[in-house]
């Protein structure tokens, strides 16, 4: 899935779990939020020619090794301490609605692509795939669902119950 995809989809999702949530938000900073939410996707920038040996180096010969729950931790992490270092208000909503939003990019990355997503790298190489023959109700030589049907449904499932249950750890959080 391309860069504008997964960032229109990941603000959906961030935008829909925020609001089931009750949090209070900031659409703009919300927006701010969705590059933020993509760049896991930097290890693909990694991949060309000039940079390879710096990749294999350092992250491995995984085919997205920055695609994985840690590194999703990670950033989620560094939002927190940076928004608590400059005393800004709503630090739990957006590292929350950040989290959400990675994990979209890693659902979607699961779907249709070559190889999987490393989900518990660097402890499991294991890669992570919505199988194509996951398809349902053939129609014609067409299926009614495809994979990636499957998987915005999977995220926004998952957007619904995370905003259930962040619903009482995100209502104390202040946004002014």
């Amino acid at each position: 899935m391309d860069s504008f995809a997964h960032s229109v989809l990941n603000l959906l999702g961030g935008y829909v779990f925020l609001r089931e949530a009750g949090a209070r938000f900031r659409r703009r900073h919300l927006l701010l939020l969705t590059p933020v939410s993509i760049v896991m996707d930097l290890d693909h920038a990694l991949n060309y020619r000039k940079l390879k040996p710096f990749r294999q180096e350092f992250l491995g010969n995984l085919p997205s090794p920055m695609h994985n729950l840690f590194f999703v931790l990670l950033v989620c992490a560094l939002l927190y301490l940076l928004l608590r270092a400059l005393r800004l208000p709503g630090r739990r909503t957006y590292t929350a609605a950040l989290g959400v939003m990675m994990l979209g990019s890693l659902i979607f990355d699961m779907v249709g692509g070559m190889y999987g997503v490393p989900l518990f790298f660097p402890i499991s190489e294991k890669l992570y795939q919505i199988p194509n023959w996951w398809r349902f109700i053939p129609v014609g030589h067409s299926y009614a669902v495809e994979p990636l049907g499957i998987a915005l449904l999977l995220y926004f499932s998952l957007v619904a119950l995370l905003a259930l249950i962040a619903r009482n750890f995100i209502k104390e959080d202040e946004v002014v």
